[in-house]
């Protein structure tokens, strides 16, 4: 007996070891495979060469985990417009592919975008939204780009919601700040600024226009603050004006819109 249990004691041994030792070389060669791609990928800056390429990544169609919605082929007529390059703390570099055609050339400025990693990867936009301004900017001295904009959201009942919305420009895309306000009249409705002041950050401000002025009258007022990570101001609730969810919760969203009635 003690004999069998050494020698299966061994075989489980040895059995364990060449797990090991295939997890290393399947780690190993993802990792190669990745620098593989990015060799190919890098080359999305290059205005000669960025179409094609990117008309590559789109045939690889990788994802990570199941995407929130996957990325059709350039369409008749559309094109790369431009790749705008998005520095990471980790060092692999991030990119926007800003799409051309005459559907993005509207007086809105609104362009259609996706999201490509380092290594090829296609990264859905947050809440689907793969559509805006494309003006990214980093505005609390991190060294990533942030994207921030006005976005409508939309019920089950077909209601409608505005929201100013923060992401930073990472493959996680975790917003640092969302705040609903209610849906007013076109001459009524709220707009948002970005204020350099005498601080290190800037204000974002977020509120109706003067009708005579034509000057934003600030009703919610945001701030970076280093030593909490996350911007710093006004809360607001579902019974007010505005109110601040970073994290989305269509309940309160639904809530939020049904007193606007």
């Amino acid at each position: 007996m003690p004999m069998r249990r050494g020698r299966a004691a061994s075989i489980i041994a040895a059995l364990l070891l060449v797990l090991v030792l295939v997890g290393a070389f399947v780690t190993q060669w993802q990792a190669v495979a990745a620098w593989w791609r990015h060799r190919t990928v890098k080359k999305l800056m290059d205005p000669a060469q960025r179409e094609v390429v990117y008309k590559q990544i789109l045939a690889w169609q990788r994802y990570r985990g199941m995407p929130r919605y996957t990325v059709d082929p350039l369409s008749p007529g559309e094109g790369v417009q431009d790749v705008v390059l998005c520095p990471q703390r980790d060092g692999k570099p991030f990119y926007v592919v800003v799409y051309s055609g005459p559907l993005w050339n509207n007086q809105l400025g609104l362009r259609h975008f996706e999201l490509v990693d380092f290594d090829g990867t296609l990264v859905p936009v947050v809440d689907g939204w793969s559509i805006g301004s494309c003006d990214f900017k980093d505005l609390n001295a991190d060294g990533v780009l942030d994207r921030i904009e006005q976005l409508e959201y939309e019920t089950e009942e077909g209601e409608r919601s505005r929201a100013l919305i923060l992401i930073p420009m990472t493959p996680e895309q975790k917003v640092k700040l969302r705040v609903f306000h209610r849906m007013h009249a076109e001459d009524a409705r709220w707009e948002w600024t970005v204020v350099h002041t005498n601080g290190k950050f800037p204000e974002i401000r977020l509120g109706p226009i003067d009708p005579f002025t034509r000057e934003l009258i600030p009703h919610a007022t945001y701030r970076w603050d280093p030593s909490r990570s996350e911007y710093v101001g006004p809360s607001g609730g579902i019974d007010e004006e505005f109110f601040r969810l970073d994290d989305l919760d269509w309940v309160k969203i639904e809530d939020f819109v049904r007193r606007e009635r």
